[in-house]
């Protein structure tokens, strides 16, 4: 197990006692501070969570004088679920029902033998799942559609999963073959719109099981299209029909005006009923126009 750690002025003396209790049970990350020298825990903070974020490190340890601001902080990196637990009744709640990644702590509100307590309470606790699951997932879709900026009337998703940065790491490589380069494309795209769908609206029904009803909940809303524009999206369109096999395909051909460097489009074909879809567009630029998605591999 890796450990990020990491603590204000408030809280350095504590993370000498987490660093003993992690010595031979685990390699940590420490990101400071390194001495009683005032500091600024968001400094702090943002680079110890986003280490969490990242897969750097499983789990992030933060201590400033009460834990309150460590965890504000924190929680403003993505996939980051932290909380203040300043008792042993909390670090297992914070596990059990919250699966909480980075335990925050005050080094003005605990002893190091409350730390040790709260930390291995924490460790050893199972995250229960079923509801809290849900509940859990429900966070990760807010803030998957926060992850978004405007730009030019069209909406940028900024992905920073462990698996996408891995595969793109891999397609550049010069000794990647062709084929695996192709294949690799599709897996990232279908990561890619994993994450892109998240906010898609869903309705509840019910299906009949082999032992009786069951409530279920279907996507609901606009149907999808994929339109790829030529050549440089096609190679995404696989990995995304994948995951949704219904959604319509079209097609645009697009190329630069080396003068101008404006687009010039040289062909276009879109299913009839486009306007009643919502599409994905899939570009290595952004669209100027139109309320589209955009799934861009660079």
């Amino acid at each position: 197990m890796i450990v990020a750690l990491g603590c204000d002025h408030a809280g350095f003396t504590l993370k000498a006692t987490v660093k003993d209790f992690f010595e031979s049970k685990a390699q940590v990350m420490d990101f400071g501070a390194f001495d009683e020298e005032s500091s600024d825990y968001p400094d702090i903070a943002f680079k110890t969570a986003q280490a969490v974020s990242e897969g750097k490190a499983d789990v992030g340890v933060l201590l400033c004088g009460a834990g309150i601001g460590m965890s504000i902080t924190a929680n403003k990196i993505a996939g980051i679920r932290a909380a203040v637990c300043n008792d042993v009744e909390s670090a297992r709640l914070g596990k059990s029902h919250n699966n909480i990644n980075v335990l925050c702590m005050g080094g003005r509100i605990i002893s190091p033998d409350q730390a040790r307590a709260v930390i291995k309470t924490w460790l050893d606790t199972s995250f229960e799942g079923g509801q809290h699951l849900g509940r859990i997932n429900k966070i990760a879709a807010k803030e998957s559609a926060n992850l978004t900026a405007d730009f030019g009337g069209g909406r940028v998703v900024v992905f920073n999963h462990p698996l996408v940065q891995h595969k793109v790491g891999i397609i550049r490589d010069k000794n990647t073959s062709v084929k695996e380069f192709r294949e690799l494309v599709q897996e990232i795209a279908g990561l890619m719109v994993y994450e892109i769908t998240r906010s898609l609206p869903l309705s509840d029904t019910s299906v009949e099981t082999p032992v009786g009803q069951a409530a279920v909940r279907v996507l609901a809303g606009k149907k999808l299209a994929v339109v790829p524009v030529l050549r440089a999206g096609l190679g995404m369109v696989d990995g995304i029909l994948q995951l949704i096999p219904n959604a319509k395909v079209g097609h645009i051909g697009l190329y630069r005006d080396p003068e101008t460097l404006s687009p010039v489009e040289y062909y276009c074909k879109l299913p009839q009923d486009i306007n009643e879809r919502d599409v994905l567009f899939l570009s290595p630029c952004w669209p100027r126009e139109g309320p589209h998605r955009l799934l861009c591999l660079s």
